[in-house]
């Protein structure tokens, strides 16, 4: 969270570059989605420790761009925090002090955590909440003060540039004393409380004529390769079951989960993060062109060589490779939404609902690439499983495994606890209702390498819905690879 504040000229120290600035008030009521928050300053509500150890200080909270350092911090009777900052002397930091100096940028803004609060009182129907414990982790010069629309007390905020990186510290939570990444979920939901319900309309002396309701929201489109999975601790959250199985404290990529909670994958079928075409490029005369990233999935047979006579000619041969292209026009557009109450975002703690439903998001995803490769092979009519049929076609006994759907066809558990399906190692899957035999390492399934989420902000209550958008091909070189088993 963030709140802003201005600077004093009578601290300024040109010979030091040093000012003293007030980065934060208790009397500042600021209206959150979960009520009204007031920032503590009784001794023990604000822990200075972050800030008194060389705490950053920032240019838009961008932790890419730091222009000094934190010298001291207190919290004074009169209920404010106080801190004396130093400027550095690059190019950027000497020009930023220049405008503190000449009073161009008079604003302070302070980035912290929340670890505790209670509620107070209920003001009008609202919550109204004592911030507790906190921790300012950054203190930040601003050009744009609070907008009085979403809330005094707030610095604007992009939400295309919230994320996980451009946040540095401001995007992590403390929980029970641990420090966790926020993830794409939780940050957007955090800009769509914050977001403005309406459009104003503005006549010609800069004054609001009318205003537009408008949905209040955020979207994000996610990097496939970069986006990370939470990981849960027993120690930090009440009970969490995750069925990937990722150990406690340890994050991993979005590839690596459907890795991992894929069947199809599982049994050897190629996760292919396919190509963006990118934006587009203006030519002399004003046509906008895209160019086009080709992405191909080959699978290379052996070559058919043949025993020939000293007199015969060597005829010709299909080539030994079976390929599938990447045709994001003829992948299938996938879309979740999931409804969020007030209710729901309360009983969690903080940061865990939204760790839970990038999760399922996760699972989700996971479960379709299985159902958009299935559903591929049993498009094309596979025939019934014989191991004479996966000989002729050249492939090792290892290279076969079978997915039992639903009906449960030919499947059997030996004496070993194995399941087994025509004598395949087998696994169950929800994804389709046939059993299919193949050779999956010839298969593969292709995910766009962005993935859209959106978060709405629907009522003035804080129901929030989350909407996620993902695009994925199946790639089949060799249909035939592939069979079914009867009942």
């Amino acid at each position: 969270m963030r709140r802003t504040a201005g600077v004093s000229r009578q601290a300024l120290n040109i010979d030091a570059r040093t000012v003293e600035l007030s980065f934060s008030s208790e009397t500042d009521a600021v209206e959150r989605w979960f009520g009204v928050e007031i920032l503590g300053h009784a001794p023990g509500e604000c822990n200075l420790e972050r800030l008194t150890t060389g705490a950053p200080v920032l240019w838009m909270h961008d932790w890419r761009d730091q222009r000094g350092v934190v010298e001291s911090a207190r919290v004074d009777s009169d209920g404010k925090g106080r801190a004396v900052v130093r400027f550095g002397r690059s190019p950027e930091a000497e020009q930023l002090f220049q405008d503190v100096v000449d009073g161009i940028v008079t604003k302070v803004s302070v980035g912290y955590t929340v670890q505790d609060l209670e509620l107070v009182e209920v003001r009008d129907g609202v919550d109204v909440f004592r911030i507790t414990g906190w921790t300012p982790h950054e203190i930040s010069m601003v050009s744009v003060p609070a907008d009085d629309t979403v809330g005094v007390g707030r610095t604007a905020q992009n939400p295309e540039n919230l994320n996980s990186r451009s946040l540095g510290q401001s995007g992590a939570r403390s929980i029970e004393g641990n420090t966790t990444q926020m993830n794409e979920i939780e940050i957007l939901m955090g800009s769509a409380r914050n977001a403005v319900g309406y459009d104003a309309h503005y006549d010609g002396n800069g004054e609001i004529r009318h205003s537009t309701p408008k949905v209040a929201g955020s979207i994000k489109h996610c990097s496939v390769r970069e986006l990370e999975v939470p990981a849960f601790a027993a120690s930090v959250f009440d009970a969490v079951h995750f069925p990937l199985g990722t150990e406690a404290g340890k994050r991993t990529t979005l590839p690596s989960a459907l890795m991992a909670g894929s069947r199809a994958l599982a049994a050897g079928a190629r996760l292919i993060v396919g190509p963006n075409n990118g934006e587009g490029t203006t030519t002399n005369n004003g046509e906008l062109v895209f160019q086009r990233h080709r992405t191909r999935f080959d699978v290379i047979e052996a070559a058919p060589f043949a025993s020939l006579l000293d007199d015969q000619e060597v005829s010709e041969s299909a080539l030994p490779i079976h390929s599938a292209a990447v045709e994001w026009g003829d992948a299938r557009n996938l879309g979740f939404r999931v409804a969020l109450s007030r209710a729901d975002q309360r009983a969690y703690k903080d940061g865990q609902l939204a760790d839970e439903v990038l999760a399922g998001i996760v699972l989700g995803l996971a479960r379709t690439a299985d159902t958009v490769l299935l559903d591929a092979i049993m498009a094309h009519d596979p025939e019934a499983f014989a191991l004479s049929a996966a000989a002729a076609a050249g492939f090792k006994f290892a290279e076969l495994r079978a997915l039992v759907g639903s009906a449960g066809d030919g499947a059997v558990v030996g004496q070993d606890g194995t399941l087994r399906a025509a004598g395949v190692s087998a696994e169950l899957t929800p994804s389709c209702a046939a059993t299919v035999v193949g050779a999956f390492n010839r298969a593969a399934v292709a995910v766009h390498p962005d993935i859209t989420v959106i978060a709405e902000r629907r009522d003035v209550q804080g129901e929030m819905k989350i909407t996620c958008w993902a695009t994925m091909q199946a790639l089949l070189p060799q249909p035939g690879a592939f069979w079914t088993v009867e009942a």
